[in-house]
């Protein structure tokens, strides 16, 4: 295919992409969603031309969502892990051993949410953050925050599910409507 034909598909997921970024600041739902879904686009490009294709057109984003995205916390979602994930992911399935694969998607995604409470810690406070937890919460936050754990390796799986569940979708409905082979 012609590299014209690469750069237009390339730009439109990445404006897509971006466009989701944009949208972090008017939803309260959208600092984790949003991210996913423009994460989720990226699979397109990997799809129809390569992995490195997607490497470039998620450094894009990344680069665009940072600098312009009004959530920042949703910039570093996309940045940390929701937008490199969906291009990894075809490079993690070739594990041969399933239980293996499992474990290396869980440590990416365990190593990604570190950084991003890492980060936050990091440019919030530790401070700050604790002065917005409710003195009701205080004395239950360990069960909390080992439910919220839990409740992000729930997200995980059914996340890397969806964008498996995804691909067979876009190859048969999509692709033949949207990409003509040139």
């Amino acid at each position: 295919m012609k590299k014209t034909y690469k750069l237009a598909l390339c730009g439109i997921v990445s404006a897509l992409s971006v466009g989701l970024m944009l949208c972090t600041g008017l939803f309260p739902f959208g600092t984790f969603l949003l991210p996913a879904v423009a994460g989720v686009l990226l699979v397109v490009v990997v799809i129809e031309y390569s992995t490195l294709w997607g490497v470039l057109t998620y450094a894009a984003v990344g680069i665009l969502a940072l600098i312009t995205a009004p959530d920042r916390e949703a910039a570093a979602v996309f940045v940390l892990f929701f937008g490199y994930y969906p291009v990894l992911k075809g490079q993690l399935e070739r594990i041969k051993n399933r239980v293996a694969e499992w474990v290396v998607k869980y440590v990416v995604f365990n190593l990604a949410l570190a950084g991003v409470v890492g980060l936050t810690i990091l440019l919030t406070g530790w401070d700050q953050l604790s002065s917005e937890i409710p003195p009701v919460i205080a004395p239950y936050l360990l069960p909390v925050v080992v439910i919220g754990m839990l409740g992000a390796q729930l997200f995980f799986l059914l996340y890397d599910r969806a964008i498996s569940n995804g691909i067979p979708w876009y190859l048969r409905k999509l692709r033949p409507r949207w990409i003509q082979r040139r």
